[in-house]
């Protein structure tokens, strides 16, 4: 069996998709910001899901984000993706990672951010993108994505710099990750 049909059949097996759609009235909202207060993109449906693979490796804050979801960006345009993806917050790290499920085996977008807020009453998870990300292919190669708009908006929005150093340690900490497959990226083959 091909590996991309091996991790197929692991995600449905796994229970993503149970885990996520068990509780009632459970749909969230993810909320992108940018750093001057702007909305960036919104996820209009999120599940909270628990974590599938080793509890060393589990994020703080897991949701799954359904097949068609519509995102809709700061223009007003929207989109889908034809499969789901993992929304994976750790709070102990300014890099968040999206996992796309898709049916090859899972690519990772990961956003450097900050501010995350969880609102449970209203439930919502919003967060700053801070403009610098990191693309993981299936097979683990890693390209670091949007460093000239990380260094435009660093100057124009006057970024703190402890918080930029910080951005810079957590990203070589996910490409570090990635490299040793831990976190999210366990799920690589």
């Amino acid at each position: 069996m091909p590996e991309g049909r091996v991790y197929a059949e692991r995600c449905k097996m796994d229970g993503w998709l149970r885990a996520a759609t068990d509780e009632p009235d459970g749909s969230w909202q993810l909320v992108s910001r940018k750093f001057d207060g702007a909305v960036h993109r919104i996820w209009s449906h999120a599940l909270p899901s628990l974590w599938q693979g080793a509890a060393r490796d589990a994020p703080d804050y897991v949701f799954l984000i359904p097949a068609q979801t519509r995102v809709v960006e700061r223009n007003g345009e929207s989109w889908v993706r034809p499969y789901p993806v993992l929304a994976c917050f750790e709070c102990r790290s300014l890099v968040q990672s999206m996992v796309l499920l898709q049916p090859e085996g899972p690519q990772f977008y990961c956003n450097a951010y900050t501010d995350l807020r969880v609102d449970d009453e209203h439930k919502t998870i919003s967060f700053v993108d801070m403009d610098l990300d990191v693309f993981v292919d299936r097979e683990g190669k890693i390209e670091l994505l949007d460093r000239g708009e990380f260094a435009l908006h660093a100057r124009r929005h006057s970024y703190p710099i402890e918080l930029c150093r910080q951005i810079e340690i957590d990203i070589k900490k996910t490409i570090k990750d990635v490299k040793q497959r831990r976190g999210a990226f366990s799920l690589l083959t």
